[in-house]
């Protein structure tokens, strides 16, 4: 699943094709994009998202899909197009959601530097705080059994206890930790919650490696080819990292080393989701998903998410777990969404 800058999500097989949509119109689209049937259910939308899709979440389990927009607002969707409820509360643009679909929450950022606790089944959240710099929550990462998130607030990592004592408490999560060392805002977060580790990404061109326990900054690597726009773990050993420039690079999680730079997108990579072991998927601002191979960095298949000059731009993927694969025709599926308020 990927979203795309304008505001589609879009839903693949493993050969490319576009197995469904989830459309919603924009004033610069003024067209829903739907494939065969669901074009009549995306027209029955009624409260669709208005402005461009920035993060979204998805449950192949359920089909289900959370959507986070600019016009303030998050969207629960069903696979179909339909909109299950509206979260309002966010005063500014929504840039990230991490969802449990087991215990039905979800938690948000804005670019308000506001963060935002809900239950699935309550259009309002029940727990807020505000974040301790204005540039905005750009990365959120959750371990909701341990209750602890961690978020990109502007250049500051801020790690944050979560846990209450009942479903009617309302208490404010708390602030456990400030990280300083980005210069600019943080864009992406990975965490070993095992080994208690935290690696993040900024557009100060660094990648920084933190002691999660003490909060104490291990190592920085700098990045040569530009600002980071996002990461993902491929492997147990490395992680990719995508660039304004349209760049990707594959690191060394150990020694921290660049092992392979990739050419991809024409723009700037936005999104990178893993597929299994070894490979990954990448989504960029030529409107492009690029499917790649770590062992020997080959482009294993290039997706037109949408034409180019429509100025599309893809948001964000998720592709389908490895342990989730139910048949051998599910096991290179994937979403994508972004501008105009699409889902595919």
């Amino acid at each position: 699943m990927s979203v795309s800058y304008n505001g589609e999500i879009k839903q693949f097989d493993k050969t490319g094709n576009v197995l469904e949509a989830i459309g919603v119109r924009t004033p610069s689209n003024q067209r829903y994009t739907s494939v065969e049937d669901d074009i009549k259910l995306l027209e029955k939308l009624k409260d669709p998202h208005k402005l461009n899709l920035n993060c979204f979440s998805v449950d192949w389990g359920s089909r289900n899909v959370v959507t986070g927009s600019a016009d303030h607002t998050l969207k629960l969707w069903n696979f179909y197009g339909n909109v299950l409820r509206t979260f309002t509360g966010h005063c500014s643009e929504v840039l990230c959601v991490e969802v449990d679909w087991k215990s039905h929450r979800m938690l948000s950022g804005s670019l308000g530097s506001d963060l935002k606790l809900w239950r699935l089944d309550s259009s309002s959240p029940f727990r807020s705080v505000e974040g301790s710099c204005p540039g905005g929550i750009g990365a959120l990462a959750v371990n909701w059994k341990m209750h602890s998130a961690i978020c990109g607030c502007g250049e500051l990592l801020e790690v944050w206890d979560m846990a209450s004592k009942g479903e009617e408490d309302t208490t404010a999560p708390q602030r456990l930790q400030i990280l300083r060392g980005h210069t600019q805002m943080v864009t992406a977060i990975h965490v070993d919650w095992a080994q208690g580790l935290i690696l993040s990404a900024a557009m100060d061109c660094t990648l920084r490696r933190w002691d999660l326990r003490s909060g104490e900054l291990l190592k920085t690597f700098p990045v040569l080819s530009g600002e980071i726009r996002c990461m993902s773990l491929v492997d147990d050993a490395s992680v990719v990292t995508g660039d304004e420039r349209g760049n990707l690079q594959v690191w060394d999680l150990e020694g921290g080393l660049v092992q392979r730079v990739l050419t991809a997108h024409k723009e700037g990579v936005n999104c990178l989701s893993q597929v299994h072991a070894g490979h990954f998927i990448s989504g960029g601002r030529d409107g492009k998903l690029m499917y790649w191979r770590l062992q020997d960095g080959a482009c294993l298949q290039t997706v037109e998410v949408a034409e180019i000059t429509a100025g599309v731009w893809v948001m964000g993927i998720a592709a389908l777990p490895e342990r989730s694969h139910g048949s051998r025709d599910d096991q290179r599926k994937a979403m994508s969404g972004g501008r105009h308020s699409v889902v595919r």
